[in-house]
């Protein structure tokens, strides 16, 4: 198993918004792919606006086979729900 760790930087105000398009468009989708298990999305103690995302996948072949194509259609609509909401956001860290 191989994880895939991303820490965002959402405001408080936009927590509520960024877990509601998360869940709708990435979750969703990624739900699809060959090789996904799971996903958790904690709430960092120390500095509240950071939101840990904890993916899961079977191995690194199957995270690193996914279509870069695909993942920026859903990057892009993932931004533009966002944007609808007047909510901004940052990626801190991917690993």
């Amino acid at each position: 198993m191989v994880i895939e760790h991303l820490t965002f930087e959402v405001p408080l105000t936009c927590q509520a918004a960024f877990l509601y398009w998360d869940h709708r468009i990435w979750t969703t989708a990624l739900m699809t792919q060959p090789g996904y298990v799971s996903k958790e999305i904690w709430r960092d103690r120390k500095s509240p606006q950071c939101l840990q995302l904890i993916i899961r996948w079977h191995s690194w072949e199957a995270w690193q086979k996914l279509d870069p194509y695909w993942l920026s259609a859903l990057d892009q609509r993932f931004q533009a729900a966002m944007q609808s909401q007047h909510c901004q956001y940052r990626l801190v860290q991917s690993q």
